[in-house]
């Protein structure tokens, strides 16, 4: 029996791109411009399943992921590749979005070269978080764009740890059927974000590691009258007070609007204090949710776009309605 073989019945087991609802077909392009998955199976397993997936169509170079001495261990592929392989997408008039693989690290070795080459004519959305949030920061602050954060396509493989609405939330802004609800579980996490009724500002932000690490890049975190969120995994409470207390010594956050804690994953029992300090120290509204982050719940915000805290009794709700 062929590739083909498995029913959709046996797929909707194995990936979430076969639980999901959309009104439109997509051709999506398919980027891997920091990381590639540690191994090589991952990929080959996700590869052989992306033509089975009713209504989706792929569009990838065959050496997206390299697996050999030419490429650093760490990267999908070389820096150059990787870069070209990005604005190839980026300006690919046959493609709907751009998905990015997954994140990792070398996002951010680039997008130098990528400030060299003319900004495209026709706007695209590329979808991603984590590492990719250098490029969120690029596509805004140099561009113009706007873009998705949210879950990597790696992570449809994911069934028993990520929910399908991660990626379900992702087709309804692209299909423009969503609610316009982006989260609606925020809790203050200071006073300033509790005696506040709404709070309005363009949305952006993402891992606080790679924004910590934008300083004096051309792609720093643009911060002032915005929403900015900040989501991490893997550090431990101190390297979180380091990096927040950074950004709050360097007057990044001074004038944002507010700010919106994810979730922390793989942390320690430090994470909560290091949040909530920074946010009694910052005369700026501070919030926590669970709903974005390296974790099982990543609801997809639009990065560069509006957007709107609305505080009701002792929770608040982010709105986004504006795309393009």
């Amino acid at each position: 029996m062929g590739r083909n073989a498995k029913s959709i019945k046996d797929l909707k087991a194995t990936n979430h791109l076969f639980n999901l609802g959309y009104d439109d077909t997509f051709n999506i392009g398919v980027v891997a411009p920091a990381g590639k998955p540690s191994k090589g199976e991952q990929w080959n397993e996700l590869d052989s399943i992306l033509p089975l997936v009713p209504g989706l169509t792929f569009d990838y170079p065959d050496d997206i992921c390299v697996y050999n001495d030419a490429v650093p261990p760490y990267h999908a592929n070389t820096d150059g590749i990787r870069l070209k392989y990005l604005y190839d997408a980026l300006t690919d008039n046959n493609t709907d979005f751009v998905w990015c693989m997954l994140g990792g690290y070398g996002a951010a070795r680039i997008l130098d070269d990528l400030n060299a080459r003319p900004i495209p004519k026709q706007k695209k959305l590329l979808v991603g978080y984590s590492d990719i949030t250098d490029i969120h920061l690029y596509l805004y602050k140099q561009w113009g764009w706007k873009s998705i954060h949210g879950a990597m396509l790696l992570e449809t493989m994911r069934m028993k740890d990520r929910d399908s609405e991660n990626f379900q939330a992702i087709f309804d802004i692209l299909n423009g059927t969503s609610s316009g609800v982006i989260m609606n579980d925020l809790h203050p996490l200071n006073a300033l974000a509790s005696h506040t009724s709404s709070i309005k500002g363009t949305v952006v932000g993402g891992n606080l590691t790679m924004c910590e690490t934008s300083i004096d890049t051309k792609w720093q975190l643009k911060s002032k009258n915005n929403i900015v969120m900040f989501e991490d995994g893997n550090e431990p409470g101190y390297a979180i007070d380091r990096s927040l207390y950074h950004l709050k010594e360097v007057g990044l956050l001074d004038d944002a609007a507010a700010i919106v804690f994810g979730t922390f994953s793989s942390g320690d029992n430090y994470v909560d204090y290091a949040l909530q300090r920074f946010a009694d120290e910052i005369g700026v509204p501070v919030f926590k949710t669970d709903e974005f982050g390296h974790s099982y719940y990543n609801k997809p915000f639009i990065h560069g776009a509006m957007g709107e805290i609305v505080l009701s009794g002792d929770t608040a709700t982010l709105y986004q309605s504006e795309i393009f």
